[in-house]
């Protein structure tokens, strides 16, 4: 990603790292987002997002914040210190006013509730103003 600042439509999410304990989530997204020319990587522990962090910075992280080894806020915090900003929503089951305020103040572009799907994650996508994917789908 240039120096832009995420979402200003100057560049087009190509990659995806999908963080959630939820396995089945992630595969089904991964299978319909590799299927539209995304490049997919999942992780299901804060752990293994770091792994997946250290080998590439993705364009777009979709992060869970109840994670089994931490909280999704931490590892959002820790992104912002650590490395250039990748683009990061977030997705949770129980999001409060006051958690989603903290998420904002950390970075996060936009929330997604649960249950959602990869139309919903799409529209997201293209409401934060990135085009509409790594071949310019308008779906």
């Amino acid at each position: 990603m240039s120096g832009d600042k995420p979402g200003s439509g100057q560049e087009r999410i190509r990659s995806i790292l999908l963080i959630d304990d939820e396995k089945d989530l992630c595969a089904l997204l991964g299978d319909a987002f590799r299927a539209r020319g995304f490049q997919v990587e999942s992780a299901h522990t804060c752990g293994e997002a770091l792994k997946c962090l250290a080998r590439g910075r993705p364009d777009l992280i979709l992060l869970d914040l109840s994670l089994p080894d931490g909280e999704g806020l931490a590892l959002l915090s820790h992104l912002r210190k650590s490395m250039p900003a990748p683009a990061v929503i977030i997705t949770t089951a129980f999001g409060s006013e006051e958690v989603r305020s903290q998420a904002e103040q950390l970075g996060a572009l936009g929330f997604l509730d649960k249950p959602y799907d990869e139309e919903d994650v799409l529209r997201k996508i293209r409401s934060l103003g990135f085009p509409g994917g790594p071949r310019g789908q308008k779906r």
